[in-house]
């Protein structure tokens, strides 16, 4: 997706103009373009689901484990290894298990983007001229995120070093519940552009406390889940102590705001703000052109930040340097939010409205 060229002369005067101090902001900025472009490129490209099954042929007289598994986030890339413990980036599953000895049989059940590169969740796949549209511009969005099934420990057992702990031990007709009423349930609304959708963003005020303006929906959203549904029908204990813990990437904020959609001037600049993301993880792109497009988007003092499950499009005000962090955070174990109202997003607000 490339930029007019008026766009981006407006973009690069912007960025010339800017005074000492905020040179100085950028530069700091360029810290984080390895991980924008060189990750983003070589790491994440993931298909999903590419050897799934359809369900777990448990027996009928053995009882099942279900573990929690986590390990760090690319580990499967030999490029990158365990790096990502350093940052905080690990990625979460369920893995149920059954029997003993040489007969013990394993399932891995993750929750994931059902697109390849993960950064894809980052900007509309499509900008369609629509002269009925607020901008004249329809925006289209792919972020599905939905379970997928796999016979065995995927990548095997060592691949799950940051943890590997079992937190219920179900009979078999209860694993074969959850997997039909709550894990087939979820997934068949796949391919519709319903909720659940993929959002990598949680954003929080930093001070003088962190408080979420925005809830993110990732990997492991859906282990959360998954133990939550156990607790909730099956009166399942987890074991004293047990904590979940996952990778949470919070981008910092004084404030959110709805874009309103019926502002055109609005909705131009997040559109050209937009165009710009998707310039810059574009496949067909060269590192200097990701770099020019990542130090403008930084560059912005308003960012955006589409909440695909509400499908709402929010400016994010007073967003300063480092900008996002990786925090390994405590979760309480809840359902999804839709169904019980845990959400902040959930509450409709007018484009006026200021959350803070």
């Amino acid at each position: 997706m490339e930029l007019s060229q008026n766009a981006q002369f407006m973009l690069a005067k912007e960025l010339l103009h800017s005074d000492s101090h905020r040179v100085i902001c950028m530069t700091l900025r360029l810290a984080v373009l390895p991980l924008l472009l060189g990750v983003g490129q070589s790491g994440i490209v993931y298909p999903f689901c590419s050897d799934g099954v359809s369900k777990a042929d448990f027996a009928d007289n053995e009882a099942v484990e279900v573990i929690f598994a986590q390990a760090p986030l690319f580990s499967s890339n030999p490029k990158f290894g365990d790096k990502g413990k350093y940052l905080n980036l690990f990625h979460t599953t369920i893995i149920l298990s059954q029997g003993a000895g040489a007969t013990r049989r394993y399932w891995t059940l993750e929750f994931d983007y059902m697109k390849p590169n993960v950064l894809h969740s980052l900007a509309p796949y499509d900008f369609n001229f629509n002269l009925s549209a607020p901008g004249g511009m329809t925006m289209v969005w792919d972020n599905d995120i939905r379970y997928c099934l796999n016979e065995g420990i995927k990548w095997g057992r060592k691949h799950w070093s940051k943890n590997f702990e079992v937190v219920f031990t179900v009979t078999p007709e209860q694993a074969k519940e959850a997997m039909t009423n709550f894990v087939g349930k979820l997934n068949t609304t796949s391919n519709n552009h319903t909720k659940p959708q993929y959002q990598v963003w949680r954003v929080a005020t930093r001070w003088p406390e962190q408080k979420m303006l925005l809830q993110d929906t990732t990997c492991a959203d859906g282990a959360n889940w998954f133990l939550h549904h156990f607790i909730r029908v099956h009166k399942a204990i987890p074991p004293p102590g047990f904590e979940f813990r996952a990778t949470v990437t919070y981008l910092n904020a004084e404030s959110i705001r709805p874009v309103d959609m019926n502002d055109w001037i609005q909705v131009d600049k997040m559109v050209l703000w937009y165009k710009v993301m998707a310039d810059m993880i574009s496949p067909h792109k060269s590192v200097l052109r990701r770099g020019f497009d990542a130090l403008a988007l930084l560059n912005q003092e308003i960012k955006y930040v589409y909440d695909a499950n509400t499908e709402v499009y929010y400016e994010v005000l007073g967003n300063k340097f480092p900008w996002f962090s990786y925090q390994y955070a405590h979760y309480p174990i809840q359902g999804p939010w839709w169904h019980n109202d845990l959400s902040p997003n959930s509450t409709k607000t007018d484009a006026s409205t200021m959350i803070v």
